[in-house]
């Protein structure tokens, strides 16, 4: 537990700060470039995104589940995916390139995607040693190279916005931002935890073997995080694209707890795989605080929309606000399915999420078919959250099936009543200022995490965690496991 909550402090301080690092980046962007040239600027580096899982592979997860069982094969493993993840990084490179040249956008996008296209080399080995981290329980050299790969990127975004650059300046700035986080990621991995290099076919073969499942899982879930935006281009402007992506910039950070709690928690999973009572206590806590979490993110989004847009972005971005209504239920529903991702490829199922995410896939190519001409990027916006919460069922019914029973029932009814109090509070207050929006979203949290301990909806581990998160409190004396 101390160990968890630890690494977990670390990620989520590294989380927070460099999630709202990049929250401005994108923000100060969008205001700048405006809707337009910031559709342009998010196409290019959602266009990127859709070749990120071939770069790497998906073989993160695998190595961290094998590095935390710990083995005198660490070298050649590491080498391997080494090895591996180079040759498919510049691979996905090569389609990307090629692919945005064959499809004759138009010539400032294709600029933007040949300058950005190295962060695809970066971005998968900077993951490997992050994963190395990840399975030594050192989070602290994730979370700090993390933070300074977001300040680079703040940094050098805001230098060239004060230059009055184009966007194809801000889209390099991904490029160096992404080669100065790699050759720190090496320092600290040299100095930390150096390794020699042990080419072993057996493991390379061992690691395709792995990790495919995981690739085309990744590849299935990089497709439906980004295919709206790839199919709004067919259909739509770059400024439709634009008010799209301002508010997938708010509803993406809705994510970012998430992401640093999963960092976590997924070695613990991997180590207590086999042990069935330790493997669901963190599972069904984990979907449960995700979840209260979630819901609470829905009900203030939904109730601050107009202020939100308003306030960050401007009047210009108004066509923004029912999209953001829409989309945030998509946002919360991927919180959820982060953790229950994470505990069945922790069992070693990942075909399991491999099956889902292609069905959803599916189901979300051909809703966008219908939703995106006729209804635009509200269209889109809906089509998101249709697949994300059938994805969640998907995972939440198999994991039962495997006698894994992580959500109670009478946490809905629960959840319900506080948040209808808390969104009825939001709406009387309707705050008009970012001191006045910050002050709400402050009291409306203490009252949602009150009213559901009045409603007795959190347990006591549960509760322990908040508090400790929160308050500071020592976990250790309520721990079963040090």
């Amino acid at each position: 537990m101390h160990v968890m909550v630890k690494n977990s402090s670390y990620t989520l301080i590294s989380s927070i700060v460099g999630g709202f690092l990049l929250f401005l980046t994108n923000t100060l962007t969008a205001r700048v470039l405006g809707p337009e040239s910031f559709g342009a600027y998010t196409f290019v580096l959602a266009f990127l995104s859709l070749f990120t899982m071939i770069a790497n592979l998906g073989m993160d997860s695998i190595v961290v589940r094998e590095l935390s069982k710990g083995s005198e094969k660490d070298n050649s493993l590491l080498s391997s995916a080494v090895l591996l993840k180079s040759f498919f990084s510049i691979l996905a490179l090569g389609i990307a390139t090629v692919l945005i040249v064959v499809l004759k956008y138009p010539k400032p996008i294709q600029y933007g995607v040949f300058i950005a296209g190295m962060t695809l080399v970066t971005g998968a080995l900077v993951n490997l040693w992050w994963a190395v981290f990840q399975s030594r329980f050192e989070m602290i050299w994730y979370a700090l190279t993390h933070l300074l790969g977001r300040i680079i990127l703040f940094m050098t975004t805001l230098m060239f916005l004060y230059a009055h650059k184009d966007m194809l300046w801000l889209v390099s700035a991904h490029t160096i931002a992404g080669f100065v986080q790699l050759i720190i990621a090496i320092i600290v991995m040299v100095n930390t935890a150096p390794f020699s290099f042990q080419i072993s076919k057996k493991q390379i073969t061992y690691l395709v073997k792995e990790s495919w499942p995981l690739a085309l899982a990744g590849l299935f879930i990089s497709l439906y995080y980004r295919i709206d935006v790839f199919m709004l281009s067919f259909w739509k402007t770059q400024e439709d694209i634009g008010y799209y992506a301002a508010v997938y910039t708010l509803t993406e950070a809705t994510a970012l707890y998430a992401i640093a709690w999963n960092a976590s928690l997924y070695p613990l999973l991997s180590k207590f795989h086999e042990n069935k009572d330790e493997f669901l206590r963190w599972g069904k806590i984990s979907v449960g605080i995700m979840f209260f979490f979630a819901v609470w993110i829905i009900t203030t989004t939904t109730v601050l929309g107009p202020n939100i847009i308003s306030l960050i972005y401007g009047r210009k971005y108004e066509a923004s606000i029912p999209v953001l209504r829409i989309l945030v239920w998509g946002g919360g529903a991927i919180m959820i399915n982060i953790i229950l991702a994470s505990m069945l490829n922790a069992l070693g199922y990942q075909k399991i999420t491999t099956r889902a995410t292609g069905t959803n896939l599916i189901l979300n190519i051909l809703l966008n078919l219908i939703a995106i001409p006729a209804y635009g990027i509200r269209g889109a916006a809906i089509t998101t959250v249709v697949t994300e919460v059938s994805c969640g069922i998907m995972l939440l019914l198999t994991l039962r099936k495997k006698e894994f029973i992580v959500f109670e029932k009478n946490w809905l009814w629960k959840v319900a009543v506080a948040s209808g109090v808390v969104a009825s509070v939001i709406y009387v207050i309707s705050p008009q200022t970012i001191l006045g929006v910050t002050i709400t979203l402050i009291v409306s949290i203490l009252s949602y995490v009150g009213l559901l301990f009045f409603l007795r909806t959190i347990n006591q581990e549960e509760w322990t965690f908040i508090k400790h998160l929160f308050l500071g409190e020592s976990m250790s004396q309520h721990s079963r496991h040090q």
